[in-house]
C-alpha cells in the first residue's frame, strides 16, 4: 500500500521488544522526522540557545551515529544526500547545525492541527537535542544530560513514566549505568512518587544531573562503587539523599558524606523547584 501518511510513537526507539541495533536509512530519516519540533520553541544545545521553527531539529553527526549506529561520516554523507534530494536543508552557525524537514507539514497528516494533542507531546525531542548538539573536542565527555520541564504539580501520566525511563537511559549510556529494559508496576508506581515529590520532568532532570555530576554515583571514587542503577534511585530514602547533595562532589573528600538530618520531601521538592527556575531563567 503506497500514499498517506501514519502515525508512528516516539518510544519506538526504546521500546523493550526490540533489541538495539544499527538503523536502516528508512528508520535514520522516520527517527528525524520524530525529532523535529512541531511547533515554534527555543532550546538548548550545550551552552547556547537556539530559535527552532516548526519542521526543525538541532543536530550534530557524533550525537546521530551514537543513536544510529554508525560513523559521523556516514551520518554526513547520509545528511548531505538527503540535501540533495531537497528533503532536508542545513545551516551551521557557532559550531550548532540545525536541519530543516523539508515539507514537513506532507508527513504530519496534512497541517499544524494533526500535530496537536498528547501524542504530539515535545518533552522526548527536548531530552533527545539537549543530549549532544554541539561537535565537543575530541576526548572531552559529553556530560549535558537535561531533560525538558514538566509543569511542577502535573499529575504524573504514563507518557511522563516512558519519557522519563528514557531520558534515565540516555544517561546511563553514558555514564556506564544499567540500563532499563522493562518498567515493571512496582517499578512505575515508584517513578510516579519520585516525580510527584520532585515536581516532575525538571526535578527528574535535576536528579539525573546531580548523579551524572557524582563521582560516587559514577564509581571514580578511591574505591569505587557500583551500585547505581535505576532501581536505587527511585527509592525515596536514596533519592532524598541525592537531591539534598550526600553524593555531591566535595572538595577534599574522594568518597560520599552520610545523609544530612531533617531531610523531607518538602525540602525535596523546594530543591528541585529552586534549580529547575534558575534553568528556566536562563534559557
Amino acid at each position: 500500500m503506497s500514499g498517506g501518511t501514519f502515525s508512528v510513537s516516539r518510544g519506538l526507539w526504546d521500546h523493550a521488544a526490540f533489541k538495539r541495533e544499527k538503523f536502516t536509512e528508512r528508520e535514520a530519516w522516520i527517527w528525524m522526522l520524530g525529532e523535529a519540533s512541531w511547533k515554534g520553541r527555543v532550546t538548548r544545545a550545550g551552552d547556547l540557545v537556539v530559535p527552532l521553527e516548526r519542521g526543525q531539529l538541532v543536530l550534530s553527526s557524533r550525537f546521530a551515529a551514537k543513536c544510529w549506529g554508525w560513523t559521523d561520516s556516514k551520518v554526513r554523507r547520509f545528511i548531505e544526500r538527503l540535501q540533495k534530494l531537497e528533503m532536508v536543508s542545513a545551516k551551521t552557525d557557532a559550531g550548532v547545525t540545525v536541519i530543516t524537514i523539508c515539507n514537513y507539514d506532507d508527513y504530519q497528516g496534512g497541517g499544524a492541527a494533526s500535530d496537536a494533542g498528547p501524542t504530539q507531546d515535545r518533552r522526548r525531542t527536548d531530552a533527545n537535542e539537549n543530549k549532544d548538539e554541539i561537535q565537543r573536542e575530541e576526548g572531552e565527555e559529553d556530560t549535558d544530560v537535561s531533560l525538558t520541564a514538566s509543569a511542577v504539580g502535573e499529575p504524573v501520566h504514563a507518557n511522563e513514566l516512558s519519557q522519563a525511563v528514557s531520558r534515565y537511559n540516555s544517561a546511563a549510556a553514558k555514564a556506564g549505568w544499567p540500563q532499563v529494559q522493562k518498567l515493571s508496576p512496582s517499578r512505575a508506581r515508584s517513578l510516579r512518587s519520585r516525580l510527584k515529590d520532585c515536581g516532575g520532568a525538571k526535578g527528574w532532570e535535576v536528579a539525573l544531573r546531580k548523579a551524572f555530576d557524582s563521582d560516587f554515583c559514577r564509581g571514580r571514587t578511591a574505591q569505587p562503587w557500583t551500585g547505581f542503577g535505576f532501581d536505587w534511585l527511585i527509592k525515596s530514602a536514596n533519592f532524598t539523599k541525592l537531591m539534598e547533595g550526600n553524593y555531591d562532589n566535595r572538595t577534599g573528600n574522594s568518597g560520599h558524606q552520610s545523609a544530612r538530618p531533617g531531610g523531607s520531601r518538602s525540602s525535596l521538592y523546594h530543591a528541585a523547584a529552586a534549580v529547575a527556575a534558575r534553568r528556566s531563567s536562563r534559557t
